[in-house]
Protein backbone atom coordinates (compact mmCIF):
# COMPACT_ATOMS: atom_id res chain seq x y z
CA UNK A 1 0.00 0.00 0.00
CA UNK A 2 1.37 3.42 -0.96
CA UNK A 3 1.75 6.16 1.66
CA UNK A 4 -0.98 8.82 1.78
CA UNK A 5 -0.47 11.88 -0.43
CA UNK A 6 0.47 15.10 1.26
CA UNK A 7 -1.63 18.14 0.44
CA UNK A 8 -4.42 15.91 -0.82
CA UNK A 9 -8.10 15.88 0.02
CA UNK A 10 -10.54 13.00 0.19
CA UNK A 11 -14.17 13.34 -0.84
CA UNK A 12 -15.33 14.49 2.60
CA UNK A 13 -12.56 17.08 2.90
CA UNK A 14 -13.22 18.35 -0.65
CA UNK A 15 -16.92 18.67 0.14
CA UNK A 16 -16.12 20.71 3.25
CA UNK A 17 -13.55 22.82 1.38
CA UNK A 18 -16.00 23.70 -1.40
CA UNK A 19 -18.82 24.33 1.07
CA UNK A 20 -16.57 26.77 2.97
CA UNK A 21 -15.76 28.65 -0.22
CA UNK A 22 -19.40 28.82 -1.26
CA UNK A 23 -20.33 29.98 2.24
CA UNK A 24 -17.99 32.95 1.85
CA UNK A 25 -19.47 33.82 -1.55
CA UNK A 26 -22.98 33.70 -0.12
CA UNK A 27 -21.95 35.69 2.98
CA UNK A 28 -20.64 38.47 0.74
CA UNK A 29 -24.03 38.77 -0.94
CA UNK A 30 -26.10 40.78 1.54
CA UNK A 31 -29.13 40.83 -0.75
CA UNK A 32 -29.30 37.02 -0.83
CA UNK A 33 -29.23 36.77 2.96
CA UNK A 34 -31.98 39.34 3.35
CA UNK A 35 -34.29 37.53 0.93
CA UNK A 36 -33.76 33.88 1.84
CA UNK A 37 -34.00 31.86 5.05
CA UNK A 38 -30.75 30.42 6.32
CA UNK A 39 -32.01 26.83 6.15
CA UNK A 40 -32.62 27.27 2.41
CA UNK A 41 -29.13 28.73 1.98
CA UNK A 42 -27.49 25.86 3.89
CA UNK A 43 -29.40 23.34 1.76
CA UNK A 44 -28.13 25.01 -1.42
CA UNK A 45 -24.57 25.16 -0.11
CA UNK A 46 -24.59 21.51 0.92
CA UNK A 47 -26.18 20.24 -2.30
CA UNK A 48 -23.94 22.37 -4.52
CA UNK A 49 -20.74 21.32 -2.77
CA UNK A 50 -21.83 17.66 -2.91
CA UNK A 51 -22.53 17.87 -6.64
CA UNK A 52 -19.24 19.67 -7.32
CA UNK A 53 -17.32 17.09 -5.31
CA UNK A 54 -18.95 14.30 -7.33
CA UNK A 55 -17.98 16.01 -10.61
CA UNK A 56 -14.39 16.51 -9.45
CA UNK A 57 -13.94 12.89 -8.39
CA UNK A 58 -15.96 11.42 -11.29
CA UNK A 59 -13.06 11.41 -13.73
CA UNK A 60 -10.49 10.08 -11.26
CA UNK A 61 -9.00 6.72 -12.12
CA UNK A 62 -5.76 6.68 -10.13
CA UNK A 63 -5.98 7.30 -6.39
CA UNK A 64 -9.73 7.76 -6.78
CA UNK A 65 -10.16 8.58 -3.09
CA UNK A 66 -7.70 11.51 -2.97
CA UNK A 67 -6.98 14.59 -5.04
CA UNK A 68 -4.08 17.00 -4.63
CA UNK A 69 -4.57 20.74 -4.90
CA UNK A 70 -2.54 20.71 -8.11
CA UNK A 71 -4.89 18.11 -9.60
CA UNK A 72 -7.84 20.08 -8.27
CA UNK A 73 -6.81 23.21 -10.21
CA UNK A 74 -6.99 21.17 -13.40
CA UNK A 75 -10.70 20.62 -12.70
CA UNK A 76 -11.61 24.32 -12.96
CA UNK A 77 -13.02 23.87 -16.48
CA UNK A 78 -15.64 21.42 -15.16
CA UNK A 79 -17.15 23.85 -12.64
CA UNK A 80 -16.91 27.45 -13.91
CA UNK A 81 -17.12 29.29 -10.58
CA UNK A 82 -14.01 27.44 -9.39
CA UNK A 83 -11.98 29.77 -11.59
CA UNK A 84 -12.69 32.47 -9.00
CA UNK A 85 -10.14 30.65 -6.83
CA UNK A 86 -7.37 31.37 -9.36
CA UNK A 87 -5.76 34.50 -7.92
CA UNK A 88 -3.96 35.18 -11.19
CA UNK A 89 -7.34 36.13 -12.63
CA UNK A 90 -7.72 38.74 -9.88
CA UNK A 91 -4.39 40.51 -10.47
CA UNK A 92 -5.85 43.34 -12.59
CA UNK A 93 -8.63 43.92 -10.07
CA UNK A 94 -6.22 43.91 -7.14
CA UNK A 95 -3.89 46.31 -8.98
CA UNK A 96 -6.82 48.66 -9.59
CA UNK A 97 -7.80 48.58 -5.91
CA UNK A 98 -4.19 49.29 -4.90
CA UNK A 99 -4.07 52.25 -7.33
CA UNK A 100 -7.29 53.67 -5.85
CA UNK A 101 -5.99 53.29 -2.29
CA UNK A 102 -2.65 54.93 -3.10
Amino acid sequence: QSPPKRNALGRTEMHRFLRAILTVFFALNEDWGARNPSTYTWDILDKSSSECTAVIFQSRTRDADLITFEEFTKQFDKIPWLELLDLDKWSDTLDSVNDINS
